[in-house]
Parts: structure tokens; C-alpha cells; sequence
């Protein structure tokens, strides 16, 4: 249908015109049972708003209502003295609506067309001493102006089903749209990526990075078959990026057998992010313990472990790399010393720097390890192990 957008404005217009309709039948005759019938005629258009209203087969109903409207014009017009003027005012509101509202294509349109060709059919004399009273004149301005009404509204109809067309092809690539945006998200470190400007240049943000590696990854791969491992690298990369969202982190990469995660890119004290990064940590452990024993007794060799080095400070936040590949990440000196520190760590081991300790209370067990001696680093790393 191509005006069902404008249901409200039909039931006003239909509303109005059944107690216009139903007003001259009712003085065209004394008799009760016409009475009854224009009372009927009068309250018909309240009752099928109201179903309306709480259907759900709403599209359905519209259509059918023109079918009902002309049978109950049809009705009137053959069984009861209706004025030859209002008889006319009722047909043409019928044709209107009807052109108007329905597709010709439809069967409630056709369903529509046969009962105004049976009323006018065996009412013919009834229509034809009604002309003759009006006069040649009269009557050929009163058809010419029933032709354009009916002409215009049909135009109207089809640049309404055009309009539908054209809204139907958007909503369709509207939602293609939709679908690949979702298909490449998963792809994306933070989600709101999707919505940042392409211009938005790189800022400077205090950040907690978290970068771990699995221990003798290289040995368990050496032993097994390439699909055999690549399904053990999966369920630590599943076990571990759910603890990354569970805890507010954001999963920057993967490293083959390991992960880079990012806390604080959401605008949180530095404070908070340090403890999710550090609960996130301590929660790996026994998930990692608890994967390895599933998979004891389908590898003849394991990963002794993961190493897990955590280092607070400034960093570049932003997309880096050439215009037509672009990766959104975390660049600088903090990084390095993360990393660093994931090296200096032994299998199991969780090594936090003193930016990092400093932003922990006291409610984490530490252990100070003896300051390190590392490639690039003017003076040594002083860090800590951070104890369950």
C-alpha cells in the first residue's frame, strides 16, 4: 500500500464522511430500519479505528477498509433513497480513497473496482435521471471534475509507490551498511573508532599497558601439528580477551602467542586503570593454569607458562601508518619498558614497574626485584613482582 504512512489522517477523513453519508440517508427516509442502518453507517468508522488501534495486522486491516467502505456505500446506494447528489458525493469518495491508497495491483483495489461497476450498473437508470436533472452543463463539469480528482489522486498514488521504492533501496543499503560496520568491529581495538573523525590526530594520554607472552610456545609448536596448536594459540586468545573485556580493558593486538592490552583509553583515573590491569593479571594465572590442564593430554608438550610485564605512563594514542592502511595504537617509551619488563619476567611471573606500583594501594601484595640493566634505558628499571 502506498499511503499507509498516513492511516490517522484517512480515519479522520473516512470518520467525517460515513456521518455525512449516514446524515442523508437518514433524512431521505422515515423508517426505522433506515435509522437503524444510518446509526449503523455512523458508528462503523469509530468501531474500525478502535480495532485498528489494538490490532497488530494493522497494514492488513487499512487495505480491507476501502473493500468494506464500497460495499457499504454500495448497500446504501441500492437499498435506500439516498439523494442522487450524495449517492455521487459517496461514490467519488470511494474512487478517491481507493486510487488514492491502494496499488492497482492488489486484489482489495479490484475487489473495490467491481463493486462500484455493480452499484453503477444496477443503479443505471437511477444515475441517469439524476444527470438529466442536473443538466448537459451540469453534469459534464461535475464529470470532468470527478475525472481530475480521480486522476490526480492516481498520480499521487504513483509517486507515492515511487517514494516507497527509493525508501525501501535505502533502508536496504542502510542495513547493508549496518551489517559490514558490524562484520568489521570485532576487527577494531575500540569501537568508537567507527564513529571518529578520519582528520582526529594522534594525543598524549597517561595509560597502563599490559603485554604477556606465553613461555615455550616455540617447543610446543615445534612437536605438534600446525592445526593442533593453532587451536591451542585460539582458546588461550579466547580465555585471555575475555578476561580483557570483563575487566575494562582494551585488546590493542595480538603477538602470535601473546597479547598487548591497553587500560585507560576510556578517560578513567589512571589510578583505576592501574587496578584493572592488575586484577586483570592476577586473574589470568589460574585461567591459564586451568587451560593447560584441559589440554595436558592432547599435547605431549606444553607452555611452561606466561610472562606478564605492566609499565603506567604517557603515551601516543592515535591511527599511525599510511593512508590506505591505518592502525589504531599506542606508540612511545611507555611500550618499550612494558615490554621490557614481559622479558625480564620469569614463566608465571607478573613484573610491574614503579609507576605502576606507585599507582596500586596497598591492598596488592608487591615484592621488589633488584633494578635492571636495559638496552636503551639510561638508568636501570626499578620494578616490582606482583604477588597473589
Amino acid at each position: 500500500m502506498a499511503a499507509s504512512h498516513l492511516p490517522h489522517q484517512i480515519f479522520l477523513l473516512r470518520t467525517a464522511a460515513f456521518f455525512w453519508f449516514a446524515s442523508t440517508v437518514l433524512m431521505g427516509s422515515d423508517s426505522e430500519g433506515v435509522r437503524l442502518w444510518a446509526l449503523l453507517m455512523a458508528l462503523y468508522p469509530l468501531l474500525i479505528w478502535i480495532l485498528y488501534v489494538v490490532s497488530d495486522r494493522r497494514a492488513e486491516y487499512f487495505q480491507s477498509l476501502f473493500v468494506i467502505d464500497a460495499a457499504v456505500v454500495a448497500v446504501a446506494i441500492c437499498g435506500f433513497a439516498v439523494p442522487f447528489m450524495s449517492a455521487l458525493s459517496a461514490l467519488s469518495a470511494v474512487i478517491l480513497s481507493s486510487s488514492l491508497c491502494l496499488s492497482k495491483q492488489t486484489l482489495q483495489s479490484r475487489c473495490v473496482k467491481l463493486l462500484l461497476v455493480l452499484v453503477v450498473a444496477s443503479q443505471a437508470r437511477y444515475f441517469f435521471d439524476g444527470f438529466k436533472m442536473l443538466g448537459f452543463e451540469q453534469s459534464l463539469a461535475l464529470m470532468l471534475l470527478m475525472g481530475f480528482s480521480w486522476g490526480a489522486a492516481t498520480l499521487v498514488n504513483r509517486e507515492s509507490a515511487a517514494r516507497s521504492g527509493v525508501y525501501r533501496a535505502t533502508k536496504a543499503a542502510q542495513d547493508r551498511v549496518v551489517q559490514q560496520v558490524d562484520s568489521i568491529r570485532p576487527y577494531l581495538p575500540i569501537a568508537s573508532l567507527i564513529d571518529a573523525p578520519p582528520e582526529a590526530g594522534a594525543r598524549r594520554r597517561v595509560l597502563t599497558l599490559f603485554i604477556a607472552d606465553l613461555v615455550d610456545s616455540t617447543g610446543t609448536a615445534d612437536l605438534h601439528c600446525d592445526d593442533l596448536f593453532t587451536e591451542l594459540l585460539n582458546d588461550y586468545i579466547v580465555t585471555m580477551g575475555q578476561l580483557v573485556l570483563k575487566y575494562g580493558g582494551t585488546l590493542d593486538k595480538f603477538t602470535g602467542d601473546g597479547l598487548v592490552v591497553v587500560f585507560g583509553l576510556e578517560d578513567c583515573d589512571p589510578k583505576l586503570a592501574a587496578k584493572r590491569c592488575a586484577d586483570m593479571a592476577l586473574a589470568m594465572r589460574p585461567a591459564l593454569g586451568s587451560l593447560l590442564w584441559r589440554w595436558r593430554s592432547r599435547l605431549s608438550r606444553l607452555p611452561t607458562g606466561q610472562r606478564i610485564g605492566i609499565h603506567s605512563g604517557e603515551c601516543l594514542v592515535g591511527s599511525f601508518g599510511c593512508p590506505e592502511r591505518l592502525n589504531y595504537t599506542v606508540l612511545g617509551r611507555a611500550v618499550h619498558i612494558a615490554a621490557r619488563l614481559e622479558q625480564l619476567a620469569l614463566p608465571n611471573e607478573i613484573l610491574v614497574s614503579a609507576e605502576t606500583a606507585e599507582l596500586l594501594d596497598e591492598g596488592y601484595n608487591l615484592e621488589d626485584r633488584l633494578p635492571a640493566n636495559v638496552s636503551g634505558l639510561q638508568s636501570k628499571l626499578c620494578h616490582s613482582a606482583l604477588l597473589d
